[in-house]
């Protein structure tokens, strides 16, 4: 039963009390649910307060009583003598307490995507992990761009199952490459995902494990894209050295070292299909990313190969979209068969409305959800010609 009132903190005790111990409990189940991830230990423990943190008031006063309790169980360790029970309420608490503090300060996290499949039907939740943001920086969100590309390719509206070998660039936390991986796993199908810094290598790695797709179908991969770039000694591209928001570029070279590196020579022209979410939010990325689609894309096939970005519209990058565009516009054998702009919301209502969807109450939430998300999102579709 659980009780009225959060639990208080003996200034004498030996152990943790059972009551803050099962009220952690409580509340990680509740963050847990609140992504998506459903355990069975956390209806266990009856004896603890239910924290609403959807209340502002009652979250004000949860990220409060954590606080205490990380004070609380650092005080009574020294006094009495560190042990594990010690350590779990101080590391758990403080996880919880940077995840209602926001991102910024949020450590590693887990959560469940909702996607459908084409016929409306709801797939199983896509298993995703996110990075602290002191790992890696803007990589540490699935964003939007994500989120449109991976819906569109789990409904079949970017038909992905042709494609036999596939490679995602800057695959960030792995939504858009974890659905590719999904489809193309019902046909024998592989997608290479790639990006540059460790920390999203390692979650890359434990997402297609905890979606199932680690059996070869995804595989993941260091790329650094200038590596390329320089490589085609492009010099028409004026393309600069990157102004990475990773701080220390050497420093990330030396961590990934022991990465697998994606094999940039053997690889040229080894794709029939290149996918790209969220990769231009610095000029010299827009100017990289149509080096690295030539580069990668195959020039034929049994099936025409295709090039397909997602990027959002945002008011301040209005110059790296240009650019990216006009760079497009310079390769000669890749022509743009489609092009549409769409919210979040938009794109999802309308394919209910569509399709003739059962308005369900996972698609009625995430309609909310994605009505904070104002920014349109423009999606291209490159071909070989």
């Amino acid at each position: 039963m659980s009780t009225l009132v959060p639990p208080s903190f003996d200034s004498k005790a030996t152990t943790p009390s059972p009551s803050v111990t099962s009220t952690l409990h409580i509340l990680q189940g509740t963050l847990d649910k609140k992504r998506g991830i459903s355990k069975p230990e956390d209806d266990l423990w009856p004896e603890g307060y239910v924290w609403d943190i959807e209340d502002p008031v009652e979250r004000r006063f949860c990220v409060q009583w954590l606080t205490h309790s990380i004070e609380w169980a650092t005080k009574r360790s020294i006094l009495v003598g560190d042990s594990d029970d010690w350590t779990w309420i101080m590391d758990t608490a403080a996880m919880q307490l940077a995840e209602l503090c926001g991102k910024g300060a949020s450590g590693k996290v887990k959560r469940s995507v909702k996607v459908w499949g084409p016929d409306a039907e709801e797939l199983p939740g896509v298993i995703i992990n996110e990075p602290s943001f002191v790992e890696a920086d803007v990589g540490c969100q699935t964003w939007g761009s994500a989120t449109l590309m991976a819906r569109r390719i789990s409904r079949h509206d970017i038909p992905v199952r042709q494609f036999s070998s596939c490679l995602e660039l800057g695959s960030g936390t792995g939504l858009a490459g974890m659905v590719l991986a999904r489809e193309l796993q019902h046909v024998g199908g592989v997608v290479v995902m790639t990006d540059y810094l460790a920390s999203l290598l390692d979650v890359l790695t434990a997402s297609s494990r905890d979606n199932s797709v680690d059996d070869g179908t995804a595989q993941i991969r260091h790329l650094d894209w200038f590596e390329v770039a320089q490589r085609m000694q492009n010099a028409e591209a004026g393309v600069a050295a990157p102004k990475a928001n990773y701080s220390d570029v050497t420093a990330q070279r030396e961590a990934t070292a022991g990465a697998r590196q994606l094999d940039v020579a053997g690889m040229q022209r080894g794709f029939s299909l290149v996918v790209a979410a969220d990769v231009l939010y610095e000029l010299e990325h827009a100017k990289v990313i149509p080096i690295l689609a030539d580069y990668f894309l195959a020039t034929s096939g049994k099936v025409t190969p295709r090039f397909v970005v997602t990027t959002p519209l945002r008011a301040t990058h209005k110059k790296e979209v240009s650019a990216f565009e006009a760079e497009m516009a310079k390769i000669g054998s890749l022509r743009l068969v489609a092009r549409d702009d769409t919210t979040l919301a938009d794109d999802l209502s309308g394919w209910v409305e569509r399709v003739g969807a059962a308005e369900t109450e996972a698609i009625t939430q995430t309609l909310t959800a994605d009505a904070n998300d104002t920014w349109r999102y423009r999606t291209y579709i490159f071909e070989r010609c």
